[in-house]
């Protein structure tokens, strides 16, 4: 009896110390999959100097300057790396899923769409959350009427004498637009396309209550400053296109702007290159040339949006003048380094900004604990030079490493 007691205690040792080294390696388990180490971090928002940062499954777990107690399946040493949220770019056209994939590759992780063909936009959003495209948004069809830009491209629903304001508001939202976009053509005597169809400032108000009485936020194509203005006052949220036409915004009209707390898409890229285009033209001729601004004004009047505190995010408008939705929006960040905005301030029209303005962006262009783990690695400080925007060390979409 007593060699069988002897036993039976051995036995109940030896699982009990087995327990307990199960357990001890239970503590010892990476409880992440990826921890980034002392890498710099621009937040979206803020510079927030060096940490350490923890993702696990497609979310940021933790931020903070020095993470001691933890381990991950996968350890990247981040020292003069530093980290930046996936960008956006506010104002593109989108045919192709081949474009969504590129934009990823690029750094652009999120897209906005401010007037496309209803349909393949469908399925373009379905790609949302894969780790192969970048996401993408779209109000749909744009607001105008028939006849009116941008209806020479390809036929769509305007309003008209069959379909009311508030008709195609609820014909985008069926279709599943994230936001509403206007056409206005409001333009003065004397301009380049006036005369032409366009909606009145009475129907772009009616469509914009509408908008908001169903929740969705509205976006208006501009090109000079009193239409900017006089439409502001109608509750919009912002505007695509900085005005045209050498047009100098008084500092009342940046007031005002600012007082409704819109936000203004320059697409400065394509005043930039619609000039290269001209300029290479023998004869220097182009009907356009009457409309655009002179880049030096261009700058000017970004630098002055800027400094009167009205909100500008970042747009390239391809593909336009054969921009693309990759590198081009780099192109347009530069435009605003060159009016004088800090690069901080240049990023955040990109990053930050974009994701506080769009509550469907869901977060995207920032970099906060239990926010979806979309960053940049970077081998270079964007703060210093914008230049390092092209030197891409990886990128990963929801916590998975796609470039």
């Amino acid at each position: 009896m007593k060699s069988i007691s002897l036993t039976l205690s051995a036995i109940v040792l030896m699982i009990c110390s087995s327990g307990l080294n199960t357990f001890a390696q239970s503590l010892k388990s990476p409880p992440y999959d990826l921890l980034i180490r002392n890498v710099s971090l621009f937040d979206g928002k803020e510079n927030k100097g060096k940490v350490d940062i923890a993702v696990r499954n497609d979310r940021i777990i933790r931020i903070s300057p020095r993470i001691k107690d933890l381990h991950s399946l996968n350890t990247i040493d981040g020292t003069g790396k530093y980290m930046i949220p996936g960008l956006i770019n506010a104002h593109v056209h989108l045919w192709k899923i081949t474009d969504l994939k590129a934009a990823l590759q690029s750094g652009v992780f999120a897209v906005i769409d401010l007037h496309t063909s209803e349909g393949p936009d469908k399925e373009f959003r379905k790609l949302r959350d894969t780790a192969e495209y970048a996401a993408y948004y779209s109000s749909g069809y744009a607001a105008t009427v028939p006849k009116g830009h941008p209806t020479e491209f390809f036929p769509i629903e305007t309003i008209n004498d069959s379909v009311s304001p508030a008709q195609f508001v609820d014909h985008r939202i069926g279709n599943g637009a994230d936001l509403i976009k206007i056409v206005s053509g409001n333009i003065r005597p004397g301009s380049l396309w006036y005369g032409n169809p366009t909606l009145n400032y009475a129907q772009i108000q009616e469509i914009t209550q509408v908008a908001k009485s169903r929740g969705k936020m509205v976006v208006v194509h501009v090109s000079q400053i009193e239409e900017t203005v006089k439409i502001a006052d109608l509750g919009v949220d912002g505007f695509a296109h900085l005005w045209s036409y050498n047009d100098t915004a008084s500092d009342q009209q940046l007031k005002i702007l600012k007082a409704k707390g819109v936000f203004i898409i320059p697409t400065a890229l394509i005043q930039k290159r619609a000039w290269e285009i001209i300029e290479k033209t023998p004869d220097g001729k182009n009907e356009f040339k009457a409309f655009l601004s002179k880049m030096p004004i261009v700058y000017k009047e970004i630098k002055r949006v800027y400094e009167a505190g009205i909100p500008i995010l970042a747009g390239t408008d391809p593909p336009n003048y054969g921009i693309n939705y990759t590198d081009d929006l780099l192109a347009e960040l530069d435009i605003y380094s060159a009016a004088g905005l800090p690069n901080i301030e240049v990023l955040k029209t990109a990053t930050g900004n974009p994701s506080a303005i769009f509550p469907f962006l869901d977060g995207a262009g920032m970099i906060k604990e239990g926010y979806k783990a979309n960053f940049i690695l970077l081998n270079a400080n964007p703060l210093t030079s914008l230049s390092a925007l092209k030197d891409i060390d990886g990128i990963w979409k929801g916590g998975k490493r796609v470039r």
